[in-house]
């Protein structure tokens, strides 16, 4: 494996997690900067957007950071310089999916080292209490649009596909796992 590429994947992954929990705070801050005119939500009937986001720098040194808006919609945010200003959230299109976003069970980032090529990676919760589908959107003009998502995983009996990892190796390929408990009941 190459080294510097290996030292390069670290410090994007040591300050994907510290940018995770600044965004903790800045999303939400920025979602009421940018709809002032909106009504505050009703606190007795609306849940909050869960706290989970993912985070992640792009080759080109460009935060970007997932997760879940007011409205509970998926949507992509950049930040050029390190989480000082953020584009307005886009949302992305989960062919309408339900997405979990629960501490590590939370979207996630990879960036392929091939030009352009980005992957977003989410839970789609299914009725049993614990189940769940891994998903992924993949986009090759650098975010610019994704293809619809598709399931990582060929089995699709209801039970636990959830808590997934993904990872571009040096080559572009992407490993992505998760827990899988075909052995235990969900």
């Amino acid at each position: 494996m190459n080294s510097s590429w290996a030292i390069g994947a670290s410090r994007r992954l040591l300050g994907g997690v510290a940018a995770a929990l600044l965004s903790l705070v800045v999303m939400p801050l920025a979602a009421q900067a940018q709809a002032p005119d909106q009504a505050p939500a009703k606190p007795a009937r609306q849940r909050p957007p869960p706290l989970a986001v993912g985070a992640a720098f792009a080759p080109d040194g460009v935060l970007w950071t997932v997760g879940l808006d007011a409205q509970r919609r998926l949507v992509l945010q950049r930040s050029p310089d390190a989480g000082r200003t953020w584009t307005p959230p886009q949302v992305l299109d989960v062919a309408g999916d339900a997405v979990s976003a629960d501490g590590e069970n939370r979207p996630k980032i990879a960036f392929s080292p091939q030009p352009g090529v980005v992957v977003v990676s989410y839970t789609k919760p299914l009725p049993k209490p614990f189940t769940g589908d891994v998903r992924l959107l993949r986009s090759t003009d650098s975010g610019a649009t994704f293809a619809p998502p598709v399931t990582v995983h060929a089995d699709r009996s209801p039970i636990t596909h959830r808590f997934e990892s993904i990872l571009f190796d040096e080559q572009g390929t992407l490993h992505t796992v998760w827990i899988d408990k075909r052995d235990q009941e969900a």
